[in-house]
């Protein structure tokens, strides 16, 4: 959903994930086995199509869009089986 609505990359939305759960940059790197410094070029990059400057504004916008596309699965009426989370 993230790569659709924001076109980032698969490395840059792994990172999204890990600054949405809370970790810091350096254990997402190390978790993602990155140098930190490209961590921060895919952050700087997050944050540039995402239009966020801060990574606590970048979290609650991750968080807006999950409320929202989880609203729109319940509303849909559809059993959760025939809806991609792709």
């Amino acid at each position: 959903m993230l790569q659709r609505v924001f076109d980032l990359t698969h490395a840059e939305v792994r990172l999204a994930q890990g600054i949405a759960r809370g970790d810091s940059l350096e254990e997402i790197a190390g978790g993602l086995r990155i140098k930190i410094s490209t961590a921060r070029t895919q952050l700087a990059s997050i944050f540039a199509k995402t239009q966020t400057r801060r990574q606590a504004k970048l979290v609650a916008l991750l968080g807006g869009l999950s409320w929202s596309f989880l609203t729109a699965v319940a509303a849909s009426g559809l059993p959760t089986q025939q809806i991609s989370f792709k």
